[in-house]
């Protein structure tokens, strides 16, 4: 779940738990989930990313002149 707030949140929807949360410097328009530990995100701050929630890294994969308003990550 991505918000407004710059935070980005796994949610175990089974358990109604939450499992993870990553905070970023502006908020957060869009993000798709990778794996259990990773997602693709993007927002105001002009910039796609992969976040890893259990090794707490990230990762720049481009940059943009505008928001990013939505990502989709494709498997090659």
């Amino acid at each position: 779940l991505s918000s407004w707030d710059g935070t980005v949140t796994l949610y175990d929807t089974d358990k109604s738990k939450m499992l993870a949360r990553f905070y970023d410097k502006t908020a957060v328009l869009s993000c798709d989930i990778i794996d259990a530990d990773t997602v693709c995100l993007g927002g105001l701050e002009c910039v796609v990313k992969i976040d890893d929630f259990h090794l707490k890294q990230e990762r720049i994969l481009g940059y943009h002149h505008a928001a990013v308003s939505s990502v989709l990550y494709l498997r090659e």
